[in-house]
């Protein structure tokens, strides 16, 4: 009776033992699986790729110069923006300057940019493009400027030319404009120190 009376309780214990054995081993099968499945279902959604950034990957001439532009037109918003809440709009360049060691080293300085927009004797506004030293002409007639009236008015004026630049409708302005600029810089190039002194 003693014998059969210690064999359950061992064959209960081992069933304990078994079943909480069994609890432990679901539970972690459960987290495994649940991780696994949310890793995979956002993966799962994206379309995977050898492929690896290029870096020989360049912008054309013509990307380039809508490119210029459009970041020209990004900068006068800000500046307009900046006037119109009070808040000036302040830009900088990265310049290559020696530290009190000698070491070159890129640092950031402020950059002065001329704003794009000026009031007759009437305080109505006008704006223009500058590349380069020029004032954009917008048609074949030449007219170098648009008449804005009220300078909040500007930012919605710089949206639309920015969708007029990315679409193509300025592009043989901007390449004439491009061109001449290239003909000037060669041509200051081209100058001796002292002609360029004395112009």
């Amino acid at each position: 009776t003693n014998k059969i009376t210690l064999l359950r309780r061992l064959l209960f214990q081992a069933g304990f033992i078994l079943s909480s054995f069994k609890a432990m081993l679901l539970v972690a099968i459960r987290n495994e699986c649940g991780t696994r499945s949310y890793t995979v279902s956002h993966i799962a959604k994206l379309k995977l790729s050898t492929q690896a950034i290029s870096q020989t990957a360049k912008l054309s001439p013509k990307e380039a110069m809508r490119a210029r532009a459009v970041n020209h037109l990004a900068e006068q918003r800000a500046l307009v923006e900046g006037q119109l809440s009070g808040t000036p709009h302040l830009s900088y360049k990265t310049v290559t300057r020696k530290d009190q060691a000698g070491n070159r080293i890129r640092v950031q300085e402020p950059r002065h940019v001329r704003r794009g927009w000026f009031e007759d004797g009437k305080g109505n506004v006008f704006f223009s493009i500058r590349y380069g030293a020029k004032a954009l002409p917008f048609d074949k007639a030449g007219n170098v400027s648009i008449e804005v009236g009220k300078l909040d008015a500007l930012p919605g004026i710089i949206d639309v030319l920015t969708a007029s630049i990315n679409a193509g409708e300025l592009d043989t302005q901007l390449a004439a404009a491009a061109t001449e600029r290239k003909k000037n810089l060669k041509r200051k190039a081209g100058k001796p120190a002292s002609a360029q002194a004395q112009a």
